[in-house]
């Protein structure tokens, strides 16, 4: 492969593709701007593997500045951690679906869901769905599975799924419910020498790692049966009780595979454009060697 073949590489890489917000695919995107480029030019199209392996050199070249950066450089009011379990967010949403009995098929509500997220890295470090409100056992529940390996849960569920990302974190940011202030909760967290660490009142950008995650699942939630959409007033037109048909457990199927699959894999804007999967393994090395 000649130099001007790399140049039309480094170009989408470095130039193009930052510039590209709504890819849904953006490894593919990107083979096929770099294989447009050289066919206008009369250059030798480069092999997919090639142009990935300078893509993942960029990501991970990027994502090392970004943790690099001094704390006064980045954003204000903002959580800052440098490498995977220093800091995780925990915290509650009721899912924008409905979903169904899987005796009758009757409607049974909206799911609750509560997420485990890795600031440094924004992986997903676990998740729990139920139909019963949170409370002080369903974090235990949580922190459990975001311990341990999750391939007996992810089995279970009959998802065929990697998902690496595991162990004890050093502290857990929670917002002021009562269920994150239970003694339960902090008499577990002592024992394993886990900090607790609240959201200042009144400073919302705290929990904004967490709150766009949240975000992001409940766009992807729209394309299901039964999807609710955020707001009453576009609940109540969609009639999503007519067409409701996931249980709770192919919810959780769904949102295990969404969260493995997908999310883990795809570039992050707060990763300058590395994937959550990219930060976790890179990170893991650094704190190896």
């Amino acid at each position: 492969m000649g130099d001007d073949v790399d140049k039309v590489i480094d170009e989408v890489v470095h130039v193009w593709l930052p510039k590209q917000r709504q890819l849904a695919h953006p490894a593919t995107d990107l083979v096929l701007e770099v294989r447009r480029r050289c066919a206008l030019a009369g250059l030798q199209l480069p092999s997919r593997t090639t142009i990935g392996r300078r893509w993942a050199k960029h990501r991970e070249s990027d994502a090392l500045k970004r943790a690099a950066l001094p704390d006064a450089l980045k954003a204000p009011g903002s959580l800052v951690a440098k490498y995977p379990l220093e800091i995780v967010q925990v915290d509650h949403t009721q899912a924008d679906v409905l979903l169904v009995s899987e005796y009758d098929r009757r409607v049974i509500g909206r799911p609750w869901l509560t997420l485990a997220l890795d600031v440094a890295t924004r992986c997903v470090r676990s998740f729990y769905v139920s139909m019963d409100r949170p409370g002080a056992a369903t974090v235990g529940l949580l922190l459990t599975r975001a311990a341990l390996c999750k391939a007996p849960w992810l089995a279970k569920i009959e998802v065929d799924a990697d998902w690496p990302m595991r162990g004890i974190p050093q502290v857990l940011h929670l917002d002021n419910a009562a269920e994150f202030k239970s003694r339960a909760l902090r008499s577990g967290c002592r024992e394993y020498g886990i900090d607790l660490m609240y959201r200042p009142v009144g400073r919302p950008h705290f929990g904004g790692h967490i709150e766009r995650l949240n975000r992001t699942l409940m766009e992807r939630v729209r394309g299901l049966p039964g999807a609710t959409g955020s707001s009453p007033k576009g609940r109540k037109a969609r009639q999503s009780e007519k067409t409701a048909a996931l249980t709770l457990r192919e919810f959780e199927q769904w949102l295990a595979i969404e969260v493995a699959r997908r999310y883990h894999h795809a570039a992050h804007h707060g990763l300058l454009g590395a994937t959550p999967a990219d930060m976790w393994r890179m990170q893991a090395r650094s704190a190896d060697s």
